[in-house]
């Protein structure tokens, strides 16, 4: 299935999906599929209680972070996610 298919929208909301592997594939998605511009969103599940969803924010996180266009220091974030 193609990501061309799926509304930008749809896959913003599927982030809150209840379930874990929604939301991991979701985020999986937007790594893979280049959709830049979540990394404030997508750090809240790192300290997420499934394991499987914490690894993908992260994944997220490193693939995206730019130092020079986010205030805070993003890698604290993922660090402390990896601690847990």
């Amino acid at each position: 299935h193609d990501l061309q298919d799926i509304p930008i929208r749809l896959l913003e909301r599927l982030l809150g999906h209840p379930n874990p592997a929604i939301r991991r594939r979701c985020l999986q998605l937007f790594r893979t599929h280049d959709i830049q511009g979540y990394i404030e969103e997508i750090a809240r599940f790192i300290e997420a209680p499934d394991v499987d969803v914490r690894l993908e924010a992260a994944r997220y996180i490193y693939h995206f972070y730019d130092s020079g266009k986010y205030e805070g220091d993003w890698q604290d974030i993922l660090r402390e996610g990896l601690r847990h």
